[in-house]
């Protein structure tokens, strides 16, 4: 993992803020609120690290440990390896890490951690994808990237 002490860039769309480390790469997505990816670390690494911010309307306001409960009980073919509350957030977040149970291939092995928050009737998911090897290794940088989102009015 690339550990230089890069400048925090911070991304703005109409209704969100995010900060990201200057080196991160932002992705111009359809869908996506932000999509931004980790450089790689060396010529050996084959997986550049991401984080996508999706808004999923619910219909109905929820929690984020309803919304997490609801998610660990529907993983269906993908284990629960990792869950947690995000501490220093500017929105309540929880995150959850999952695996493939039987990976169907190499590129079926990555580990996809959801940072949950929820505003309104949406519930808006920071979903980072890293190799296994060193998913627990980004999680520092991943939390601390999704304690920064927020909705532009809960910008502090």
């Amino acid at each position: 993992m690339n550990t230089s002490q890069a400048d925090d860039v911070t991304l703005r769309s109409d209704e969100y803020v995010l900060v990201v480390p200057d080196d991160w790469e932002v992705i111009d997505e359809a869908k996506t609120i932000f999509t931004v990816r980790a450089p790689k670390d060396d010529e050996n690494d084959t997986f550049s690290e991401n984080i996508r911010v999706l808004r999923h309307p619910a219909g109905r306001a929820y929690s984020v440990s309803e919304v997490l409960r609801r998610q660990k009980s529907d993983t269906g073919r993908f284990k629960l390896i990792g869950e947690g509350t995000v501490e220093d957030t500017k929105v309540p977040m929880v995150w959850m890490a999952i695996t493939p149970k039987s990976p169907r291939d190499d590129g079926d092995k990555l580990v996809k951690i959801d940072f949950i928050t929820t505003k309104g009737t949406d519930i808006l998911v920071l979903t980072a994808m890293a190799d296994p090897g060193v998913w627990d290794a980004y999680m520092p940088k991943f939390k601390k990237i999704a304690a920064t989102f927020a909705p532009v009015s809960e910008k502090k």
